[in-house]
């Protein structure tokens, strides 16, 4: 260490200057004075020294060259500083939930789908906005040279719609047992009460028993199921029909019902 008054070079720990006397201020962690050391002779030397006071060796400002060593921190300053170690950990990718949630319901869908159960079947129609009703289901008579009918509504925005059933009759003999069923819209059955001959969607011709399966067409509609009594002028005709009406929906009811 140098004294900061005249330089003086003087050993370690010292509080005053050998020389002038001067107190010396040493800062903790800090040097006084940075103590240079010639890189020829190691000869430590005064501040601003240019020249080794002993081989002559030029010597170099701290940091412009080789020639010059700080004192006690050669081995600090040649150390590079230590470079961090960044840890990296490797992140799991998470599964997407939506993935997961497909996984997770295919038990349920499966069970929808295949099931026979009588909720299973009512939850496929609401997903489907499949709906069925009835138009009509039991036994009922049909007086002779009159008919029976059936009015039906098919609502707004219903698609796929058809009418599907059977109907069977009893009483009297050969020809006497058969009547007839149509289908009719609502102007099509005034029209045929008028006397006027209409278009149907569907017509059994004289007949005992039959099938009904017929298409509608999609949209809304009054409709008629007829049954007409003309084999016989005296015989009631006892008729068992089971007859369907059936459609999908764009949208459910109660969303309907808000319009």
């Amino acid at each position: 260490m140098f004294c900061s008054k005249c330089g003086t070079n003087l050993p370690d720990g010292s509080e005053f200057c050998l020389k002038c006397g001067q107190a010396i201020q040493v800062t903790a962690g800090v040097p006084s004075a940075i103590a240079l050391s010639c890189s020829k002779c190691s000869t430590e030397l005064p501040d601003e020294s240019q020249f080794c006071l002993r081989c002559g060796q030029p010597v170099t400002t701290p940091g412009a060259g080789t020639g010059l060593a700080v004192a006690g921190n050669s081995a600090a300053a040649a150390a590079p500083a230590p470079v961090p170690i960044l840890k990296l950990v490797r992140r799991r990718s998470k599964p997407k939930t939506a993935i997961w949630i497909a996984v997770l319901m295919l038990p349920a869908i499966a069970w929808v789908v295949l099931s026979n159960n009588t909720a299973a079947q009512e939850l496929r129609e609401f997903i489907t906005m499949s709906h069925t009703e009835t138009i009509t289901e039991g036994d009922f008579s049909v007086r002779p040279r009159s008919f029976s009918s059936f009015k039906y509504t098919v609502p707004p925005g219903a698609i796929h719609v058809s009418v599907n059933g059977q109907f069977s009759t009893s009483g009297g003999s050969s020809n006497e047992g058969d009547l007839e069923a149509f289908l009719l819209t609502d102007e099509a059955f005034a029209a045929w009460q008028s006397g006027y001959s209409t278009d149907t969607y569907y017509e059994s011709g004289k007949a005992s028993q039959g099938e009904i399966n017929a298409a509608l067409p999609s949209g809304g509609g009054a409709y008629y199921l007829l049954f007409k009594n003309d084999s016989s002028s005296q015989t009631v005709k006892e008729v068992h029909a089971v007859v369907s009406l059936h459609y999908n929906r764009w949208f459910p009811e109660w969303l309907l019902r808000l319009r």
